[in-house]
């Protein structure tokens, strides 16, 4: 399998998280994430974060489920998978 053909069968999750407000939690929040098996890439923003991950791996609903055992109260507001977008206020 080429490397072409692997990242087709990711999906990417865009997470808003209004209580990840500073660097220390950032950081806790990406090393919970990166542990995880089928979590290939984290990227952090401000109050939020893009994930990507292998779905044969792992569900989203338990990339979310590490985030609220962080601590942390994400919503999703664009899922690659499924096509859903929310408007996400803070």
């Amino acid at each position: 399998m080429n490397a072409n053909s692997a990242s087709k069968k990711l999906e990417t999750l865009d997470l808003a998280i209004a209580d990840m407000d500073t660097q220390m939690l950032e950081e806790r929040a990406a090393s919970a994430l990166r542990a995880m098996r089928g979590v290939h890439n984290v990227t952090l923003i401000e109050r939020g974060a893009t994930v990507q991950y292998d779905p044969s791996l792992i569900r989203k609903e338990h990339i979310l489920d590490k985030f609220q055992t962080a601590g942390f109260h994400p919503v999703v507001f664009q899922d690659s998978a499924t096509g859903e977008t929310r408007e996400v206020q803070f």
